[in-house]
């Protein structure tokens, strides 16, 4: 008779046993579902990552290739002296302006440094 509690002891044990250790399964497929959705996630992080290096790289190349294509252009270092002399004489009504905006018979922008012949501005 000593021998039944002692059995139903044990019984109560392997049962409280399989319970904890089917809760441990639980939290192991929990944690290897967090392990595979962060895996997931850094691969998208790196792969971001180098398309964003490749963009980086694209966009130098292009601003090289803009800087090259658009170096013929020079600006006149008159111009800011112009706009405050247009604006002064605009100040009294009497420069010249069109519907607000001022206009000036100087150029802006001086093209004699530009080659003519050369067709790589139109790559682009």
């Amino acid at each position: 008779n000593s021998i039944l509690p002692e059995i139903q002891k044990t019984a109560i044990w392997v049962d409280e046993i399989a319970t904890a250790s089917s809760e441990q399964e639980m939290g192991a497929d929990q944690i290897n579902s967090a392990i595979q959705q962060l895996s997931m996630v850094t691969q998208q992080n790196a792969s971001a990552s180098e398309e964003m290096a490749s963009n980086s790289e694209e966009m130098s190349s292009q601003a090289a290739e803009l800087e090259e294509i658009t170096r013929f252009f020079t600006v006149d270092r008159n111009v800011k002296n112009q706009t405050k002399s247009i604006k002064t004489k605009s100040a009294t009504h009497n420069g010249p302006q069109t519907n607000g905006k001022f206009k000036s018979n100087k150029p802006i922008i001086n093209l004699s440094g530009f080659d003519h012949d050369k067709d790589d501005y139109m790559a682009m």
